[in-house]
């Protein structure tokens, strides 16, 4: 169970949602945000739903309408302007980029001075981003992966693009693997799912 937003990296909760037949389910909603996921949780999770809050409707349209009118500023603005102009700077940005500083304890992966930068692995999910898409490094490492291509980190080449997340065994790898792949070819010959 997924317990931070996929968009701000800050815990949600448990909220009520009521559907349009007038029946209660449960999701999580992230009240930094505003971003309600769509999962229905299972009411017997909890003894009592009594203490467990309605959804915030304001916060939810909150967060579409930046999501909305970040699409429409992307799309009116090229994407490099966006990127740098728009996004580097917003909110949802600054607090992924420190939630990942905090998870690699402020340490360059590659190596390990003083991390001052967030790295995309890849572009396959600009704006929205997961944390596996990103990695804590210094400036002198952050230039090298992106203009010489020499940069490793835990022995795997750092280069845009190559090194990629395993979600089954939570480690990153260098392989010949689809862009959007999710298991490692270690972890599918361990559930025979070659």
């Amino acid at each position: 169970m997924e317990n931070n937003c996929k968009y701000c990296g800050t815990e949600t909760i448990f909220v009520k949602y009521e559907m349009s037949n007038k029946r209660i389910q449960l999701r999580k909603q992230c009240f930094n945000c505003g971003y309600l996921n769509t999962t229905n949780y299972k009411h017997s999770l909890f003894e009592n739903l009594e203490n467990i809050p309605f959804y915030s409707k304001e916060n939810r349209d909150n967060f579409k309408n930046n999501r909305i009118n970040n699409s429409k500023l992307r799309n009116n603005i090229g994407s490099k302007d966006y990127y740098n102009e728009v996004y580097l700077k917003s909110f949802e940005w600054k607090n992924k980029r420190e939630n990942i500083l905090k998870r690699d304890n402020y340490k360059c992966v590659c190596c390990n001075l003083d991390a001052t930068q967030v790295h995309h692995i890849n572009y396959n999910n600009v704006y929205l981003e997961n944390f596996t898409d990103l990695i804590s490094v210094c400036y002198n490492c952050h230039q090298k992966i992106h203009f010489l291509g020499e940069v490793y980190f835990n022995n795997l080449k750092a280069n845009f693009g190559i090194l990629k997340y395993c979600n089954s065994c939570k480690n990153y790898h260098n392989n010949n693997l689809p862009i959007n792949f999710t298991f490692c070819n270690n972890c599918l010959k361990k559930n025979n799912q070659c």
